[in-house]
């Protein structure tokens, strides 16, 4: 349990970094654990690689335009 809480610590802190490169040292730790959950979450993450070092390289969000597109949804209800 103690690897799995430094494995969740330290990818919480490679997004909020800029290195991108850290990812895939962490993708290598978390396949030496062998637990479903991690597996299938790195699935998740190889499958749009090129997107989640995107988000943690730049500050870009489509947050706000969500956002608008919600309250316009809530609106047209």
């Amino acid at each position: 349990m103690e690897q799995v809480l430094k494995l969740v610590s330290d990818f919480k802190n490679l997004l909020s970094g800029k290195d991108e490169t850290e990812l895939d040292s962490w993708i290598k730790r978390a396949e030496i654990l062998q637990i479903t959950e991690i597996n299938s979450f790195l699935k998740l993450i190889r499958s749009d690689l090129e997107a989640v070092k995107n988000a943690i390289k730049y500050d870009y969000s489509n947050g706000p335009a969500e956002g608008h597109n919600n309250k316009i949804k809530v609106i047209k209800r």
